[in-house]
Formats: C-alpha cells, structure tokens, sequence
C-alpha cells in the first residue's frame, strides 16, 4: 500500500511537470486523478527497476509530446535495441494505414486519422 501511495504522488507530480512543460500538448483535463492510479497500477505490474523508473521520469519531459500511457513512460527507459522508427518513413507508413509502431499510430492519431488522408501532405507533414 506504501507503494501505491508514494508511486502515485510521483505521477500526480510528474503530470503536473507535464502540465507546465508541454503546455497545451498536456491539459489538466489529460490527467485526472483516477490516469495516476491506473499508471501506477501498470508501473508496479510491470516492476521496472528504480533506475529505469528514474530514466523514464527524466527522459519524459525532454520528449516532444508528453509520454500517454505507462507502458509509454516505461518505454522511454528502455533504450536496449528499441528505437523509434524514422520520422519520414513513419509519416508515409501512417499516410498508408500502417502503423508499424505504437508511436506511429499515437502520433498519427495526433495529427488526425482523416487529415492524413484528404489534407495536402504540405499541411499535414509539418504537424508530425
């Protein structure tokens, strides 16, 4: 119960870092209460090491957008063979309806599903 407790006010902490650091990128109304119990509830499930959790909290607000699920946070630890595909590559994947990574898809969603198809790559390119 400890645990759950001193994770949790990490995140709640961490979101409101997140807050401040990415501005619109990051509403209040992203991050309620109940986000930061169910992230923790993944964190301890998924029992990354104190170093790795360090890593991911720092690694967070250095990203472009902000970090939108514990699996993702985590993920930001693990630089072993892991990496992101190539942002050009990945924007025609995503143009194509393919999303052959968790980020393409995220990031594909950001932009929108429906502007990717029927607006100029002119436009839609600079939002990736």
């Amino acid at each position: 119960m400890q645990q759950l407790r001193r994770l949790t006010y990490e995140l709640v902490r961490l979101f409101g870092e997140c807050q401040l650091n990415f501005g619109n990128k990051a509403k209040k109304a992203d991050y309620p209460i109940q986000k930061a119990v169910l992230c923790t509830k993944v964190i301890i499930h998924m029992q990354p090491t104190a170093k790795q959790w360090q890593q991911a909290k720092q690694r967070s607000i250095l990203e472009e957008w902000p970090p939108s699920s514990a699996r993702d946070l985590l993920a930001l630890a693990d630089t072993n063979g892991k990496s992101y595909p190539n942002s050009r590559q990945a924007y025609i994947d995503a143009a194509q309806r393919k999303y052959v990574h968790a980020v393409v898809y995220e990031t594909a969603r950001r932009v929108g599903f429906s502007d990717m198809r029927s607006k100029a790559e002119a436009i839609t390119y600079p939002c990736w």
